[in-house]
């Protein structure tokens, strides 16, 4: 498994600042999952050289929280999300601005309510934390 530095160097273009700015956030973001009872995913922009699409992200992290039951049950490290997967993300980093909505991780499961909030260093958006919890209608685990 690659670490999130790898993903950053092999697949984006990120310079050293912006990765050390991220790798900070990675370091610290348990407690931001199990404070919110949510699977965090932090995605950012591929090299525009390796798209296939108008925008895709590669999803350097990912946290489960301890507190509460996941809504991600695999994997998702370095995994590359489009608009078809992950619509708000992408809209998100275009934008800069917060968003919410909902995403159907598995076909034959619910959909799981997704906030996408913009990840600056120095006034740039340079990645998006993805917010996963449990969608209307999930019953949320015994924790």
């Amino acid at each position: 498994m690659a670490t999130p530095a790898e993903l950053a160097f092999e697949r984006t273009n990120l310079d050293e600042v912006q990765l050390a700015h991220l790798q900070r956030l990675l370091g610290t973001w348990g407690i931001l999952a199990d404070l919110s009872f949510s699977d965090l995913v932090l995605m950012a922009p591929v090299a525009a050289e390796e798209q296939h699409d108008a925008t895709e992200l590669v999803i350097l992290g990912q946290m489960r929280p301890s507190n509460s039951a996941t809504v991600v049950q695999h994997d998702l490290v370095g995994q590359t999300a489009g608009v078809a997967d992950y619509p708000l993300a992408v809209e998100t980093f275009h934008s800069g601005e917060v968003t919410r909505g909902e995403v159907v991780l598995d076909s034959g499961e619910g959909p799981v309510r997704l906030h996408c909030i913009p990840v600056r260093c120095e006034g740039t958006t340079v990645a998006v934390l993805a917010r996963l919890s449990a969608g209307v209608g999930r019953r949320p685990g015994h924790l």
